[in-house]
């Protein structure tokens, strides 16, 4: 920690270094799972092309940006343990809440990335995804604002 204290660069810089690369990583990460699959089941050939399992990884990626844009706001103000935990029961609130039926159905993102996703429709659930996003740019929006703040905090003393 030290360290990267000491390097000549901004604190948003480090923010969106560290936040660009993350999504990466777990881009990267989500591909592994179904193209696995896909590899080691081969009766799964027969009933899913390349480009379901392509759309798939593209809706999954999109909707889990929310969840990760959870964490890198919960990253600027909490200790690692207790982020963790925070986002493991953040998540788990947000199955629940967004299972509820007086919900329409296309604000769940979990359905979006299992039974509305494209390997059963084969469309892309688009209404599911643009929550995603907006739900990631103002979770990662908070997390600059926070960055800023204990910048400028910082700057005073």
């Amino acid at each position: 920690m030290y360290f990267t204290l000491s390097l000549p660069v901004s604190r948003f810089r480090l923010f969106a270094t560290r936040a660009g690369l993350g999504m990466l990583e777990t881009a990267g990460v989500l591909a592994v799972a179904p193209c696995a699959a896909w590899i080691i089941f081969p009766s799964l050939k027969t009933q899913i092309t390349g480009s379901d399992l392509f759309a798939y990884w593209v809706t999954v990626s999109i909707c889990a940006s929310a969840f990760y844009s959870v964490g890198v706001l919960l990253s600027t103000f909490m200790d690692d343990v207790w982020q963790n935990w925070t986002s493991m029961f953040g998540v788990v609130f947000l199955w629940w809440l967004l299972s509820r039926p007086f919900l329409p159905s296309y604000v769940n993102i979990f359905r979006a990335m299992g039974q509305s996703s494209p390997l059963f429709t084969h469309t892309f659930p688009w209404a599911s995804m643009g929550i995603s996003v907006g739900a990631a740019a103002v979770l990662l929006l908070a997390a600059l604002r926070v960055v800023q703040t204990d910048r400028k905090s910082t700057r005073l003393n």
